[in-house]
């Protein structure tokens, strides 16, 4: 069986237990999360303030994660 997972970055000023949620009412079964703030959204981050909250939200609406998403760009990229 196929299954959808929502980006965290659909959502950039979402919180993840909003992004959690969200999917879970729009159907998806799975979502992306990220653990390290993309330059322009810092939003949708599981911080460790956040992670109890997010943890919450996958238990009360069954949504697993299929990714997470951390990346570091540093001067070495340009």
């Amino acid at each position: 069986m196929v299954q959808f997972s929502l980006d965290a970055l659909t959502l950039p000023r979402s919180t993840p237990d909003q992004i959690v949620r969200c999917a879970a009412k729009a159907g998806f079964e799975l979502v992306s999360l990220a653990v390290q703030p993309p330059y322009l959204y810092p939003d949708p981050i599981v911080s460790p303030s956040m992670f109890d909250v997010c943890y919450e939200a996958l238990a009360d609406t069954g949504v697993g994660v299929n990714t997470l998403e951390y990346f570091v760009l540093g001067d070495s990229a340009t």
